[in-house]
């Protein structure tokens, strides 16, 4: 079982140390890993059906969670933006069908373009709408945390980001960190931090260990704490080779 898991694309991915990015949440991390045992399942580059096709062949089977924070969005810009909350919607129900004890922080999504008005900016403030409908207050609640990466203009916070104005800086996962501690202490706080402990499925079969040092065109591969029954193979999904790991018990994929 884990405190906390996180799930989204490359923000929430981003966490975890990133050599051949400009961004580094490692610290803040290690920070809420002191408190909190974390499972971080954030994607590079995942939309709303990435992240679906993941929880619904594995990564949401196999261990307990007290609370899961989501952020996703970001990069779903073609298409309409009512699918894409529909995406949020699905994701939602999935992990209240699989884990109905658990409670989930749904992030609006953070601002994009850096002035009010323009057009990426304005779709995640629609998305963000959409979706606000799903929180009920209990099992799913919101956390809007806009305004605090924006100036008191309106304009985006340059200092909280690296040079692409998407990704977080140092910097801007401080502030993320910070904002989310109230919320962690609530849910899975005043507790010793759980352990995975699971007969069939091991931590690195839910989350393989990832290279980072490869550069953008990495590829997943099982560590050595994989278990020994465990093979891979490759296979294409949208941009991402994953890969498909079997046990005796299950399929995962990953």
């Amino acid at each position: 079982a884990f405190d906390l898991v996180f799930i989204g694309d490359s923000i929430t991915h981003f966490w975890e140390k990133c050599s051949w990015f400009a961004t580094d949440g490692s610290e803040e991390l290690a920070e809420l890993k002191k408190r909190y045992s974390i499972l971080d399942l954030g994607f590079a580059g995942d939309g709303t059906e990435h992240v679906l096709w993941r929880l619904q062949n594995g990564q949401a089977d196999g261990y307990r969670a007290k609370c899961f924070m989501l952020l996703i969005g970001t990069n779903n810009k073609q298409g309409p933006v009512e699918d894409v909350a529909r995406g949020v919607g699905a994701i939602l129900d999935l992990l209240r069908e699989k884990h109905p004890e658990s409670t989930v922080l749904l992030v609006s999504v953070f601002p994009r373009d850096v002035c009010p008005g323009d057009p990426l900016r304005m779709r995640m403030e629609r998305l963000n709408a959409l979706t606000e409908t799903y929180v009920d207050g209990l099992k799913i609640r919101r956390i809007d945390l806009t305004e605090r990466f924006l100036t008191k203009d309106g304009f985006l916070d340059l200092s909280l980001f690296c040079k692409d104005r998407v990704h977080l800086n140092a910097k801007g996962y401080r502030l993320w960190r910070t904002a989310m501690e109230p919320f962690f202490d609530e849910l899975a706080g005043d507790t010793r931090p759980y352990e995975f402990k699971d007969a069939n499925r091991t931590e690195d079969e839910i989350a393989p260990w990832v290279d980072f040092e490869s550069g953008p065109d990495w590829r997943a591969e099982p560590s050595d704490a994989a278990t020994a029954a465990v093979t891979s193979e490759r296979m294409l999904f949208g941009r991402h080779t994953l890969a498909v790991k079997h046990t005796a018990a299950t399929e995962i994929r990953i």
